[in-house]
């Protein structure tokens, strides 16, 4: 009878786990969604306060670096660039996503060469040449996408002697092997 007893407890109590976490995991994911919502509409000032906020509250998330990335994107383009390099180098501390870490030191670069920085820009050169193998067989470029958060369309081109970056469809920057 007492094993019956301590049996039922524990699967009782390992349901209640699984289902607060399944319900803490959608509760993570609502609140980064209601910034790509913002981000969808337009309102980038409140895309950016959710990102901030899941930010703080899941920096271990999954998502984290995502959210990271958006909250770069959105000092960059505020002009706080001490911000958004800040930002962008907490990023690329993370393990994973190496497509979205070139987008980042492609901001990084251009950040540099904004202020003029010539040693950063020739470290970010390096890291970015040698940031993926590139292989190309019968073609002239290589091509890679990424979607952010904040809604902006990514696009980088590997050429064999440089590597260009476009932000929705525009021309970003080049940055030479």
């Amino acid at each position: 009878m007492a094993k019956k007893i301590f049996l039922i407890f524990n699967f009782v109590f390992i349901s209640s786990t699984l289902l607060v976490s399944n319900v803490n995991t959608a509760n993570i994911r609502k609140s980064f969604n209601e910034g790509v919502k913002a981000a969808r509409s337009g309102k980038i000032d409140f895309a950016y306060m959710h990102f901030s906020e899941f930010l703080r509250n899941n920096p271990e998330s999954e998502l984290a670096q995502e959210a990271l990335f958006a909250i770069g994107e959105y000092h960059f383009f505020s002009g706080s660039y001490n911000y958004a390099y800040s930002s962008f180098d907490d990023l690329l501390g993370y393990p994973r996503n190496d497509l979205m870490k070139l987008f980042a030191l492609a901001y990084q670069f251009e950040i540099a060469k904004k202020d003029n920085i010539k040693k950063k820009l020739k470290e970010i050169e390096k890291e970015i040449g040698t940031f993926q193998k590139v292989t190309f067989l019968f073609r002239d470029f290589k091509e890679h996408a990424y979607n952010s958060p904040l809604n902006k369309q990514y696009k980088a081109k590997h050429f064999i002697d440089k590597i260009e970056f476009y932000i929705d469809g525009k021309f970003f920057t080049e940055v030479p092997y």
